[in-house]
């Protein structure tokens, strides 16, 4: 098993938000392109890495591949300028090779030579179903483009489901408009991982799911019913 240590880098500046796009936050964003270059590089998904993905905060940026930096920014209406990142010892790289090569050129994409700050411009484009996509580019034009959607679902009806309460400490309870057939429920974190999932009852309208063994913090409820998929966020407290 290996293991990487990176000394914490840091600037002076204190982050905040300065009228950011607020589309920014709340969303887990799901890389879809990484042109480094001018080439695509292939995203790899398989038993190691699900998905890739961002979260943003007004002061921080949660970006996920086997690695979790910490990653401190400063918002403004056009850019998202890192003035702190770390990655902590004990913190374990990518072990399939194809990943751990993939994994280094995203965050050389991210950090690109260290010297901070580092400033990333990024725009968020909404197609015609609503669908919204957000493009990052570095200093050196490479791009990462991600959706707030995952690539395949996009086209799906959407589960139309209440949460009870929220935020939630023990027990989430979910309404749902229609009776359920063959349905999934899944919880991930704000990097992605699936945390807890389960077959909903056929022809229930409603379902408990316990949380309590969640730490504090945001998730995200995926419903899939058939065709049809719903997401929403919640604060397990």
């Amino acid at each position: 098993m290996k293991y990487i240590l990176i000394a914490l880098c840091f600037l002076g500046i204190a982050g905040q938000a300065q009228d950011s796009d607020p589309q920014l936050f709340d969303t887990t964003w799901y890389l879809n392109e990484l042109i480094i270059d001018d080439e695509n590089s292939t995203i790899p998904s398989n038993d190691e890495i699900e998905h890739i993905t961002i979260v943003v905060y007004e002061q921080n940026l949660v970006a996920s591949v086997c690695l979790s930096p910490a990653i401190e920014i400063v918002l403004d209406d056009q850019f998202m300028t890192i003035i702190a990142f770390g990655i902590l010892a004990g913190d374990v790289v990518c072990q399939d090779p194809d990943n751990n090569t993939f994994e280094n050129l995203y965050y050389f994409f991210l950090f690109q030579d260290g010297n901070l700050p580092i400033p990333i411009e990024y725009e968020i484009l909404t197609d015609s179903q609503g669908n919204k996509e957000l493009t990052l580019t570095n200093n050196n034009g490479d791009q990462a483009i991600y959706g707030d959607v995952l690539l395949g679902v996009q086209n799906q009806e959407e589960v139309s489901f209440t949460i009870a309460t929220n935020p939630v400490e023990e027990v989430l309870q979910l309404y749902f408009s229609t009776s359920l057939v063959q349905a999934t429920t899944v919880i991930y974190d704000v990097q992605g991982r699936v945390v807890n999932e389960r077959k909903a009852i056929d022809g229930a309208s409603n379902t408990l799911l316990q949380v309590q063994n969640l730490r504090k913090g945001i998730y995200f409820i995926e419903i899939t019913n058939g065709t049809q998929r719903g997401v929403k966020k919640f604060i397990k407290k």
